[in-house]
């Protein structure tokens, strides 16, 4: 059995911004010498994964600064610790396609950057979808959204090409594609 860090203390916190927080905690290695631990906070993260009623996947093609290129993903976003992942994801998915789930199933959770950050990463599949106030979208002020409209076969084949290619978005897709078809597709 692996033998766990002791954490010393976490006080400092260096930056802070509406989405994550940078923390540093002191710790205790198991080799008995004292470390930093370097990561990033935030409470909660969604994806979501729109089934439109003709069986296409919504996503939305943005541009990823970081990376200096546009990025074919699924609706998602952060939440706040207060507030249960099911209506984080449902905001999500109303801010960025327009549209409000009748229905929104729960496919897993997990931790997409687990060496860097403590978020975990809640899952979920909207389907029945409703326009809301005539596909009016309410983006945050940093995104810009085109839409896409995809197959399950396409999905595969952006994933392949590298059109996706946030690993997020990929994880996600897996999930749900496991529960929906649960055989290759």
């Amino acid at each position: 059995m692996l033998r766990p860090w002791e954490k010393i203390d976490e006080t400092e916190i260096r930056a802070k911004n509406p989405w994550w927080e940078y923390r540093f905690e002191r710790v205790k290695l198991p080799n008995g010498k004292e470390g930093e631990y370097h990561y990033m906070h935030t409470p909660i993260g969604v994806s979501v994964i729109p089934r439109m009623a003709d069986g296409k996947f919504f996503l939305v093609r943005q541009y990823r600064h970081l990376f200096g290129r546009e990025s074919l993903e699924f609706c998602g976003g952060g939440g706040e610790e207060d507030v249960p992942p099911e209506e984080t994801a449902r905001r999500e998915c109303e801010e960025e396609t327009g549209m409000a789930p009748r229905t929104l199933r729960f496919i897993g959770k997990g931790a997409p950057y687990l060496g860097a950050c403590d978020e975990t990463l809640y899952i979920f599949l909207a389907e029945d979808l409703q326009e809301k106030g005539k596909g009016r979208r309410l983006p945050d002020e940093s995104e810009d959204f085109e839409f896409a409209f995809l197959t399950a076969k396409e999905i595969e084949e952006a994933i392949v090409d590298g059109r996706i290619f946030n690993l997020e978005t990929i994880a996600a897709w897996h999930m749900v594609k496991q529960f929906l078809f649960n055989e290759e597709i």
